[in-house]
């Protein structure tokens, strides 16, 4: 079941810059070349390990975020803050890989589509099927926030802070596992970096999230949980803008659009 969207990520030609080009076999996988996901910093594929015969999902991060300077101390720690969430509705990092200088997740293979699509196609959603995605998501932002902070994360908050119909995988059967848990210090890093990568213009962050200081906590989660939930509920999110940082700005600034617009109810 693949998840991937090629005209979402795709308004200039980021595909022939960041193409990681791995080879069918490198190391201890065999890689099914047919992209099952993609988002702003790295693609997803289906491969197999070797070992064990077993699949595995990949993120491979693009290959001009590879080439940024200082950005495997970034790696190193994203990788850290994701081995430490373990739950059943958590999708768990299992490895890390690096070749020929491309940085490599290594993630359970769960056969799924993610939230983004369901909402493309067929939102906005009965309330009941939106009360029962978002109490699954619930339950894995829970698993989340209930691990203890750790000294090699400097003792922060454990936190989703990059929640998003992207990062919210439903199996055929019902069930929900939140990925990409931590992987937002890599795309705060290449903003910083001012490397140019295809955002969506849709934005899920809290407003205290794009201060300068970045501070966040529980309560971000939460609100973005609310534009979750809005959006399987109307088909649509209360900011917007012509691009990624008009729609932060309005974000910072609470310009919104009214409850009623989003969804109109009879009276």
């Amino acid at each position: 079941m693949s998840d991937y969207d090629h005209n979402r990520y795709h308004g200039a030609d980021f595909a022939a810059l960041d193409d990681p080009q791995l080879p069918e076999r490198f190391q201890n996988y065999i890689l099914d070349k047919n992209l099952i996901g993609e988002g702003p910093i790295s693609f997803s594929y289906r491969a197999t390990r070797l070992d064990g015969n077993r699949p595995v999902r990949l993120k491979v991060l693009r290959k001009r975020v590879c080439q940024l300077a200082g950005v495997g101390e970034v790696y190193q720690r994203a990788k850290t803050a994701q081995m430490q969430y373990t739950g059943d509705h958590l999708l768990q990092m299992t490895g890390a890989a690096v070749h020929n200088g491309i940085l490599i997740f290594e993630c359970e293979y769960f056969e799924s589509i993610s939230l983004r699509s369901l909402i493309d196609s067929d939102a906005p959603f009965h309330p009941d099927l939106a009360a029962l995605i978002a109490m699954e998501i619930i339950a894995g932002l829970s698993q989340i926030h209930g691990v203890r902070p750790s000294p090699g994360l400097g003792n922060l908050v454990p936190l989703h802070r990059n929640l998003k119909p992207e990062n919210v995988l439903i199996s055929p059967n019902g069930d929900v596992r939140l990925t990409d848990i931590g992987m937002l210090d890599i795309a705060a890093f290449c903003d910083a970096a001012r490397l140019e990568l295809p955002y969506d213009t849709r934005v899920y962050q809290a407003p205290e999230q794009l201060l300068r200081d970045g501070y966040a906590d529980r309560r971000s989660d939460v609100f973005t949980l609310g534009l979750l939930i809005l959006e399987m509920m109307t088909s649509r999110l209360p900011y917007s803008g012509g691009n990624v940082f008009e729609v932060r700005q309005n974000i910072r600034e609470n310009r919104r659009a009214s409850l009623d617009s989003l969804y109109p109810v009879t009276r």
